[in-house]
Formats: C-alpha cells, structure tokens, sequence
C-alpha cells in the first residue's frame, strides 16, 4: 500500500514538473505575420510581464483570421498553446481585417478586470491606428504588467478612486455650499448699482416705429459620428474584447 502511494505520488509531482517544463517552453510571442520589427526583444517583454505572478502575457499576430470570427480565433489561438485552463491574457491582431483582440482566461482574478481591459483597448488600439504594431506589443506587455502588479498588491486597476475624481468631488461640493452663500449675501445689500440701459429709461419715454430682424449668413458644419468598435464576449474559459483599427 505505502509503495503504491509512493508510485502515485511520484507520478504526480513528474507530471507537475512536465506541466511547468511545457509552459515555461511555450512562446509568448507567434508573429505569423511577420509585422514586428524586433520579435526577439518583444518575446522577452511579454515573458517578464508574467513570469513573476505565474500568469501567461502573450501575442499572437497574423496574416488574416481566414473567415473565422475573431474572438473565436483569439481564444482558439491561447487554447492551442496554452490550454484554456492557464491564467493569462492575449493580444490577438488580425492584419488583413484590421481587427485586434485580447481575450483573457477566467483564472487570471482580478487583475483584467472590464476597467482595466478597457484601458488596454485604448493603449493598444492607438497604436494600431498608427500601424505601429511593435509599439501595440511593447505597451501591451508594460500595461499587462503593471495591472497584474497592482492585483498583486491587493489594489486592482479601478478600484481606488482617481486624484482627478478626488478634486472634482472636492469642487462640486465647494460650488453647492457657495450658491445658498450667495443668495444670502444678496439678501443683507439694501443698495445695488444698475448695471444695465434698461434701468435708466423713463418707461414708454421710447417707442419704435419700425423693427426687423436681417438674416446676415448661415454655416452648415458636418461632423461624423465615429463608428462603436468594441466588442465584448465571455464564454465559460475566455473573457473576449477588442475592436478594428
């Protein structure tokens, strides 16, 4: 019975050791489209942004999606060389589309929650507007980090209150605590100056004879209503979003 438990502990802590060997050899980075200008030292971005909280940060770029709809190709692209039970985060891009996606696994917690996916939408989408593909990875990877650093630290991205809202906070509170102020302040003035033409006129001491209104020009400007881009899907393994640029 002991070397039957023997055996079976053996055996588990050899496939655990196998596990770790495939994913610490799996690549974080599969440029199949050949876009990235320094392949070598984005791979060693995206394996740093994760190797310290065990979580895969990885890319995969290609030539096209071949009519398959991308958040399907995005999580079947991590899935292939990952396994959908593996935390981590994508960045999918589809050239001939246009199309981009990052799909995150469900075990990666907090760290990618929708506030801050959304701001890696915004990092990563400006740069492929400018068809700045090594510049999307490298932000990418340094996003990815500091979100993971921040879960890890027990603050994940969003959860505390912004300076910016802090100080707006503070201002709308002074502006409603100013107005009742005001109004009181006017009460105590027995005296105010006038300030305007209408005081000084004697009442029906003017009277028009004629009056018209000239339309002089007009200006017609048109503006275009920008096209809604994103697109979020969850299934029971992968948290999809991302958009075309």
């Amino acid at each position: 019975m002991k070397r039957r438990l023997r055996f079976l502990l053996c055996l588990l802590v050899v496939s655990w050791a196998l596990c770790l060997t495939v994913l610490a050899a799996a690549p974080a980075l599969q440029d199949e489209a050949g876009l990235l200008q320094d392949p070598q030292g984005l791979e060693a971005l995206l394996t740093q942004a994760g190797a310290d909280y065990d979580t895969v940060v990885a890319a995969c770029l290609v030539p096209s999606c071949d009519g398959q709809d991308p958040d399907l190709a995005a999580e079947e692209a991590y899935d292939r060389v990952y396994g959908p039970n593996t935390p981590g985060i994508l960045l999918f891009i589809a050239q001939s589309e246009r199309v981009y996606r990052i799909t995150v696994t469900q075990g990666s917690g907090e760290a990618f929650n929708d506030k801050a996916l959304a701001h890696l939408r915004s990092v990563v989408e400006k740069r492929l507007r400018q068809d700045d593909y090594d510049g999307a990875v490298r932000d990418f990877a340094a996003t990815a980090s500091e979100m993971l650093r921040l879960a890890a630290s027990g603050s994940p991205y969003g959860s505390k209150l912004s300076p910016l809202w802090i100080l707006g906070a503070l201002g709308l509170g002074s502006l409603g605590s100013a107005l009742p102020l005001g109004r009181l302040k006017q009460q105590v003035k027995s005296v105010r100056k006038k300030t305007e033409a209408k005081d000084y006129i004697v009442p029906d001491s003017l009277r028009l004879l004629r009056e018209e209104d000239t339309f002089v020009r007009k200006t017609t400007e048109r503006v275009p209503i920008p096209a809604k881009t994103e697109t979020v899907r969850t299934d029971g393994s992968h948290t999809t979003t991302g958009g075309s640029f």
